[in-house]
Formats: structure tokens, C-alpha cells, sequence
């Protein structure tokens, strides 16, 4: 077993490890250290905490030899104890090695910890640098394994940069290679979570659903919490925009309830922080803020100044309590923390931070009546977003942003420059995915724009409907007939409004004056 459990982690076959491993006498496994470190392995993977305790005696009784700190680097990361898996990681030589097999293996999984290391602490060409070795490594241990949690990685250190395009580009490639196989679902869970995300940031919402559906129950159950998240909030979100709340909260109970059993009240406050952004857009102020002061503001660990972890990059605290004080009246507060939370973005080159912290401030500096400011920090974060493509940054802080693009759009709109030009596209591209095409943007709001046809009182009812996000079905229900009448009546609505879809019949309407 000690021979083929060499293969079995490498290729991620965690489940026949952990099956193996129930047929044997724990007194055999703790009189065999090397055979142990590995059944570890898979138990830490697969968060079997009350398998894992057993071994773990085991391994302490070797903590001092090298050859387990990678196994326990690793458990400190499924036990999100952070500082104890970055300094254990550091005591592991990882360059200038020519390890094989199980050791090439391992060695590539120190690298990958190593390199998000780099990451967090906004080192991009050092964790570039880890995960080239990470991915030698692997090459060199056939591992499959390790070799999904490099390019996941390497996605997540592109996108902190702003460069999207070549995180999906990464994230493709990483799909289709021939290590990665699809067969062995362990072995891309965490590759499929930051793909999904990434995804969901360029709008691509149907591809990033329909992945989320296939490899939802290996993103559940076998992936870190840092690589969990992104692929959970996306979808949690892209059920927001298709206007199913009710599947939006379920999504965000399952990652709730996978805190308590995993024990990581980190994911706990991220969920937490995710409830009070929809309530906020939707209004609820006082619930918002209710939420918001339960939310501890602490992190459970501390690291190095400067250094912060994907999931705080990219939401955390800091963004969390300035969309509270924005949307509570409290500018001055938001804005002060704004521009503390600006400078440091800047100063680590943290683009895709800077991009959402700007997004914010536009939308302060509006509030606060500061014209100038505002369009300069819009004007600011479409020059970051353009060339990855980042859409969502935009579109999820609500219908507020809406007024920024339409003017961004006409300044755009008389300024030949070719960086202009390519701006002014990308306000299109970001205006028609909130349902606001250009033509309709151009025209001012009190020009007397009119439906072509004036619509029926059933197609106001339903056009009530729709933008209150009733589905199809439950219209039907409300008024006693069958879907395929309501979707006769949607055809004549978007006929009538000259629009393709259901947002952009919604910000038609309001401009009509109909909503």
C-alpha cells in the first residue's frame, strides 16, 4: 500500500486512499510514519477531521523530520490557520531540488503554498516564479493534483494584477491539459472554483452556471476555503442577476453550513459580508446594518503587514464596511477609508483591488456632489478594467452606477483619441450587460421617448412584474395563465420597447416613464 499510495494521492484519487486506508489497523499506519504521512494526504484533502486526529499523533512524534512538513503545511491550511502553514512552508527548501516521484509531488505542493504565499503578500513575480517550480515539480511527479492547484493559483495571481483575458486564457488551457483530467475531479476542483469566478467577472455567466453545476459537489467537498469561496460567491451572485433570490440564499446557506462542519469562521464572515452587499443594493438599510455590526472585525490569524489573503483582496472587512458607511449616508467616513485602502492598492499594484476601491469612491464622490472627483475615479477604473475585461466590478455595485456610465459614455463620445475610442466601447459593452443599450443611453431622458406601440394594461402588468424579478412561471400563476401566454406578452413588451431582453426592457421603461 505504501508503494501504491505513491500514485494514488499524485493522481488525487483521495477517495479509494481514504477506503484503503479504514481497512487498516491504526497500530500498523503509526508504526509505518511514511505510509502515515501519506493516508494524511488524503485525509486533510478531504476534510476528514475525525479520521485525521488519530494520525496526527503519528506525525507529530516525526514533526522534526522534513519529510512531514508538507503534510502538516497543508493541514494548517485546511485547518485555515494561515501563519503556521506560510512558516512551515518556509522551512522547506523547494529551489535547486531534482526530487522524483512522491517527493517531486510533495515538493510541487510546498511550491503552490509558497507561491499564494507570494500572492498574498502582493509579490506577483515571486509567485509567478514559485509556481513555474510548483509546476515542474509536478511534471516531474506526474501529479495531477498539485498540478490543478498551480494553475488556480496562477489564474489568481493574474486577476489580482488586473489581467483577466490571460487568467481565463490560463484557466482553458489548464482544462484541457492532459494532467488535469477531468475523470479525477480532485485533482481540478480548485482550478473549476477560480475559473468560475473569473467567469463571472467577464459576464460570461451562462459557462461559469453550468461549470458550477458539473463540479459542484467536488468544489463542496474537497477544496480549500480560499479556493472554495470564489466559485461559491460567483454563483451566488449569478443567481442575483437571473433573479432567483431564493436559490441565491440557498447557495449561501450550503457555504454557511460548510463553515460549521469544515470549522472556518473566516468563510463564516465572508458569507456574512456577502448577505449585507444584497441588502444594501436592495435597500435594506437597517438589516444591512444590523448584520454588518455582528460581523467580527478581527481576522482569526495575523499576517505580515501588507500581506493579505485572496478572499479579503478581492471583498473582505475593509470593502465590506465601506459599502455599509456609503450606502448609510456615512460618506465622509467611506471616503476617508477609501482613499487609506486606494493608497495601498496602489503602492502593492493590486490592479484588480484598485479597480473595485474606485468603482466605490466614484460612487461616494457622487454622493458627496464632487462631479470632477467622481468622473475621475470612474475614468480611472475603466482604464484598469478594459484591457482584462471586467465587467462585474461594475454591474455588482448596483443600478447607482448606472448614471456614471451613461455620462462617462457622452464625454467619451466626442473624444476621437484611440485610448478614448476603446474606453467608449467598453462603457457599451459594460451599459448593454446591465440592459441599457447605447442608442437608448444617448437619448436624453425627458426627449418624449415612447414605446412604439402603447402597451396593454396586461403587458404593464407584466412589465411590473418583471421588474420586481417575477419569473415566467409565477407571472403565469398570478394571473391564471399559462406560461406560453406570458411569454407571448413578453414578445410584444420587448417589440413595443425595441429592446432583446429583460433588463433592457426594465431601463427602457424607466426611462418611458412606465416603472
Amino acid at each position: 500500500m505504501n508503494v501504491w499510495a505513491d500514485r494514488l494521492i499524485a493522481d488525487a484519487n483521495l477517495v479509494t486512499m481514504e477506503r484503503w486506508s479504514d481497512n487498516l489497523p491504526l497500530d500498523q499506519i503509526a508504526s509505518r510514519p511514511e505510509l502515515a504521512i501519506k493516508i494524511a494526504w488524503a485525509l486533510i484533502f478531504l476534510r476528514r477531521h475525525h479520521k485525521l486526529r488519530p494520525i496526527l499523533s503519528t506525525l507529530e512524534e516525526v514533526s522534526q523530520e522534513a519529510d512531514t512538513l508538507v503534510a502538516r503545511s497543508m493541514l494548517a491550511l485546511v485547518l485555515d490557520d494561515m501563519p503556521r502553514a506560510f512558516a512551515q512552508v518556509d522551512q522547506i527548501p523547494i529551489t535547486g531540488q531534482q526530487p522524483v516521484g512522491f517527493r517531486a509531488f510533495e515538493l510541487g505542493a510546498a511550491a503552490n503554498v509558497a507561491g499564494y504565499r507570494a500572492l498574498c503578500a502582493g509579490d506577483f513575480d515571486k509567485a509567478s516564479e514559485l509556481l513555474n517550480i510548483a509546476r515542474s515539480y509536478g511534471e516531474r511527479g506526474e501529479a495531477a493534483f498539485s498540478g490543478g492547484y498551480t494553475v488556480a493559483v496562477g489564474g489568481m495571481n493574474l486577476v489580482m494584477q488586473g489581467r483577466l483575458a490571460e487568467a481565463l486564457a490560463r484557466y482553458r488551457s489548464g482544462m484541457s491539459a492532459h494532467h488535469l483530467d477531468l475523470e479525477k475531479p480532485f485533482a481540478t476542483g480548485s482550478l473549476v472554483s477560480c475559473f468560475i469566478s473569473a467567469l463571472y467577472e467577464s459576464n460570461d455567466l451562462d459557462t461559469a452556471e453550468s461549470m458550477f453545476t458539473q463540479f459542484h459537489d467536488v468544489i463542496a467537498d474537497g477544496v480549500l476555503l480560499d479556493f472554495m469561496v470564489p466559485g461559491y460567491i460567483a454563483m451566488a451572485r449569478i443567481q442575483e442577476v437571473r433573479g432567483r433570490p431564493n436559490r441565491t440564499e440557498e447557495i449561501l446557506a450550503e457555504a454557511e453550513q460548510i463553515a460549521h462542519t469544515a470549522g472556518w469562521p473566516r468563510l463564516m464572515r465572508i458569507v456574512s459580508w456577502e448577505r449585507v452587499r444584497r441588502l444594501l443594493l436592495a435597500g435594506e438599510i437597517d438589516r444591512a446594518q444590523a448584520i454588518a455590526s455582528r460581523i467580527p472585525r478581527q481576522p482569526e490569524f495575523a499576517l505580515p503587514e501588507g500581506s493579505m489573503i485572496y478572499t479579503e483582496a478581492t471583498e473582505g472587512d475593509a470593502i465590506g464596511a465601506i459599502r455599509v458607511a456609503l450606502h448609510s449616508g456615512n460618506v465622509d467616513t467611506a471616503l476617508a477609508q477609501l482613499a487609506t485602502e486606494l493608497a495601498v492598492a496602489q503602492r502593492q499594484g493590486r490592479s484588480y483591488r484598485q479597480i473595485k476601491l474606485l468603482v466605490l469612491d466614484a460612487l461616494a464622490q457622487r454622493i458627496k456632489g464632487n462631479e470632477n472627483h467622481a468622473h475621475r475615479s470612474l475614468h480611472r477604473a475603466l482604464q484598469l478594467a478594459e484591457p482584462g475585461g471586467f465587467l462585474r466590478l461594475f454591474l455588482d455595485e448596483g443600478e447607482k452606477i448606472l448614471p456614471l456610465l451613461r455620462d462617462e459614455h457622452t464625454a467619451l463620445a466626442g473624444n476621437s483619441a484611440p485610448e478614448a475610442a476603446a474606453l467608449r466601447a467598453f462603457v457599451v459593452r459594460l451599459l448593454d450587460a446591465a440592459g441599457q443599450h447605447a442608442d437608448v443611453v444617448s437619448r436624453p431622458a425627458d426627449s418624449g421617448f415612447q414605446p412604439l406601440e402603447p402597451l396593454t394594461d396586461r403587458e404593464k402588468q407584466i412589465l411590473v412584474y418583471l421588474a420586481n424579478g417575477v419569473s415566467n412561471k409565477e407571472m403565469a400563476r398570478r394571473i391564471f395563465v399559462s406560461e406560453n401566454t406570458v411569454k407571448f406578452h413578453l414578445k410584444n413588451i420587448y417589440s413595443k420597447l425595441a429592446v432583446a431582453s429583460r433588463l433592457q426592457a426594465i431601463n427602457a421603461a424607466r426611462q418611458m416613464g412606465l416603472l
